[in-house]
């Protein structure tokens, strides 16, 4: 088989997968299943990824990795902070529309154990949200690191919140911003920030 056609043969049964968990659930994926939709026999899933385990892990870790690539823009220096912030969750809200419930459930079964999942939590821990508190500090001048700590985790729940909860608020309110989330979020920082 050619390099590039094994390339997106691959691509193409992560992406499946990763369809069929955001639609079903983690339960519902099987080699089988998988295979039948992306129209590839089950030793071709074995073949790329070796295991349903493997699969499912590779399908979690690229949703996680596309969350982690929105805090590259953290660090550039062409921005002013507030922009810098206002770019970083337009690109979070981006990635978390991608698959939104693919996202639920990585966040809220914390007991499936995905080493990736660990991987993530590693991130925001140790990188990810020390960078969002330092923006913060550039923003409004708050040197106490708790207080830092509690309005980053306002300013990405308050984003993060109508996407990981679309279907119930979906039923509650008629109108919401999942088509327009860089309006949401220039009208959340203006809130914020005046």
């Amino acid at each position: 088989m050619h390099q590039d056609n094994e390339g997106s043969v691959r691509q193409h049964i992560l992406y499946v997968t990763m369809d069929l968990i955001n639609k079903e659930g983690f339960e519902a994926v099987t080699v089988r299943k998988v295979a039948s939709l992306a129209d590839v026999n089950i030793a071709m899933i074995n073949y790329y990824f070796g295991s349903k385990e493997n699969l499912m892990n590779e399908a979690v870790q690229t949703i996680i990795s596309t969350l982690q690539k929105s805090f590259n823009v953290l660090y550039d220096e062409n921005m002013t902070p507030r922009e810098r912030l206002k770019a970083f969750l337009v690109r979070y809200a981006k990635g978390l529309q991608t698959y939104p419930a693919l996202v639920r459930r990585v966040i809220a079964q914390e007991a499936i154990g995905f080493e990736t999942q660990s991987d993530f939590i590693g991130f925001m821990k140790n990188m990810g949200l020390i960078q969002i508190m330092e923006l913060m500090e550039e923003i409004t001048g708050e040197t106490d690191a708790t207080k830092q700590s509690m309005m980053s985790m306002q300013l990405i729940g308050a984003m993060a919140f109508p996407f990981i909860m679309q279907p119930i608020l979906q039923k509650i309110i008629d109108t919401l911003p999942y088509d327009s989330y860089e309006t949401y979020i220039n009208l959340l920082l203006e809130q914020y920030f005046g």
